[in-house]
């Protein structure tokens, strides 16, 4: 096993980055950061905003006009290891910049190509802004009210995600170089990148219960969560950590729309217990609001989970994770 410390994994790997989409830059600086050398290659008088800055830190600028002086690119290829381009699909092949003229000019080199739905299919060729990406990627579509149109993620992260997953790849693709001495051409899809993350995984869509739009109470709001109760918290936006018999389990305990299953499946179990609590008996929750939740009913609530989920061991709560299908439950975590 390496155990050079992250960033200086890469020492010495050379990576030319060619990205165009403001949050493609992110592939390279993940290489960066892990110690390879980036030159970043753009136009002169490229506008840099905090954006720019935020993920070009620590890149090489080289100015260079592409489709002008693909002769100086060349040079710089033969002495790459990565390539990280984000072009519509043919843009590169019609410059004569392809992966098959690369691939002759440096054997060992990876092209990573990221756009907006791959470099094949019926879309391929198909323009996309983050809406759009996280419109046809489906994460819009738990985004809003049930009885109104999605509403949009504020933050632009289509394309980020996509260039994380696009650094995973590149560093498989070098796996494998090390193995057979070849490099690849490495093609990310932003749509099928956010589809992944959402989904844990490519699953089928009759595997899990039709998605709706969560509505305001996809979550608990900090004031209303109980003092002093059995559960650890790592971060407001991550699973809350449970105890269970022999470790802990994350669990996401949401309201409204989103946990209306999660939850309820698990009243079934509290009940052959013989541990359902009135109080939850009589809970819709699909309309419960937690801010009208006074704390003494929520510590009841709390209780009634944490009592559930410490009579059980990792392996008993999977098991009813995957029955129930309970998405979030199946993220077993030792402590």
């Amino acid at each position: 096993m390496d155990k050079r410390p992250s960033a200086e994994l890469l020492a010495g790997q050379r990576v030319l980055d060619l990205t165009e989409e403001k949050g493609c830059y992110f592939c390279a600086k993940i290489l960066g950061d892990l110690g390879a050398e980036v030159t970043r290659v753009e136009r002169p008088g490229t506008h840099r905003d905090y954006w720019w800055w935020a993920y070009n830190h620590g890149k090489t600028l080289a100015h260079l006009d592409i489709e002008k002086e693909t002769d100086k690119v060349l040079r710089l290829i033969r002495e790459a290891d990565f390539l990280v381009e984000s072009f519509p699909p043919g843009y590169l092949e019609h410059l004569g910049l392809g992966f098959s003229v690369l691939h002759r000019v440096n054997p060992r080199l990876i092209m990573t190509s990221i756009t907006p739905f791959g470099q094949t299919g019926p879309c391929a060729d198909l323009k996309a802004s983050d809406l759009e990406i996280m419109a046809t990627s489906g994460a819009l579509l738990g985004m809003g009210d049930p009885d109104r149109p999605p509403v949009r993620i504020s933050f632009p992260q289509s394309y980020l995600i996509a260039s994380a997953e696009a650094a995973v790849g590149t560093l498989i693709a070098l796996y494998q170089r090390e193995a057979t001495g070849e490099g690849q051409h490495v093609d990310v899809s932003a749509q099928e990148s956010v589809l992944t993350l959402l989904s844990g995984g490519p699953r089928h869509q009759e595997t899990v219960p039709a998605a709706k739009r969560m509505g305001r109470y996809a979550g608990i709001p900090a004031h209303v969560r109980p003092k002093g109760a059995e559960v650890k918290y790592r971060h407001p936006k991550e699973p809350l950590l449970w105890e269970c018999s022999d470790g802990h389990i994350a669990f996401w305990m949401h309201f409204g729309q989103r946990g209306a299953h999660n939850s309820g499946a698990l009243l079934k179990y509290m009940k052959m217990d013989g541990d359902l609590p009135d109080i939850l008996r009589d809970i819709d929750w699909e309309t419960i609001d937690p801010e009208q939740t006074t704390p003494e009913d929520m510590a009841k609530i709390w209780d009634a989970f944490t009592r559930f989920f410490a009579r059980r061991t990792h392996r008993e709560l999977y098991q009813i994770s995957l029955k129930e299908r309970i998405e979030r439950a199946q993220q077993l975590l030792e402590r």
